[in-house]
C-alpha cells in the first residue's frame, strides 16, 4: 500500500513541476494543477488517517476550519515528510494554489451517531482566479472527501 501512496505523489509531483513550468497564467492549466495539489494532499491526509490513526486536528473541536500552515505542519510529519517540505521551498505560503494563493481546509463530523468509529467530511478549496476566500463558494476550487475509521473515537 505504501508504494501504492508514493506512486501517486510521486507521479503528481512530477506533473505538477511540469505544469509549473510552463503557462502560469493560463486558467486551465493552473485549475489542473490546483487539482493535482488538492488530490495530493486528500491522499495524504487519507494514508495518515487510516494508517496511522492520525488526525489534522483534535476531534473533540469539530467543525474546524485548518489554516495552511497547521494542515502543512501535520503533513509534514507524514511518512513522506520531504515531500511536504520540500514542495513550498522557495516560496512563503504552505499549501499554495496555482495563484500563490494558500489553500483553505474544513474538517466536520460527517456523522455524530457513527457507533463503530468516526466519520469525517474533509473540505479543501482554493481562492481562485479572483484570490478571494468565498469558502468554497463563486470561482473557488473545491475538492470534498470522507473518512470512515473504524474503532476511532471523537
Amino acid at each position: 500500500m505504501c508504494f501504492f501512496v508514493a506512486f501517486i505523489v510521486g507521479g503528481s509531483y512530477f506533473w505538477l513541476y511540469a505544469l509549473k513550468e510552463n503557462n502560469k497564467g493560463d486558467s486551465l492549466v493552473a485549475v489542473s494543477r490546483t487539482k493535482l495539489i488538492m488530490d495530493d494532499i486528500e491522499t495524504s491526509i487519507k494514508s495518515e488517517i487510516r494508517f496511522n490513526r492520525r488526525f489534522p486536528c483534535d476531534l473533540s473541536k469539530l467543525p474546524i476550519s485548518m489554516s495552511a500552515a497547521d494542515m502543512h505542519a501535520f503533513l509534514v510529519s507524514t511518512q513522506f515528510p520531504s515531500y511536504f517540505r520540500d514542495y513550498v521551498s522557495g516560496g512563503r505560503q504552505m499549501l499554495p494554489d496555482a495563484w500563490h494563493n494558500e489553500l483553505h481546509f474544513r474538517i466536520e463530523n460527517r456523522q455524530p451517531q457513527f457507533t463503530n468509529g468516526i466519520s469525517l467530511a474533509i473540505m479543501e478549496w482554493s481562492s481562485g482566479v479572483n484570490g478571494k476566500d468565498e469558502e468554497g463558494g463563486g470561482d473557488d476550487i473545491v475538492n470534498k472527501f470522507s473518512v470512515e475509521v473504524k474503532g476511532a473515537e471523537p
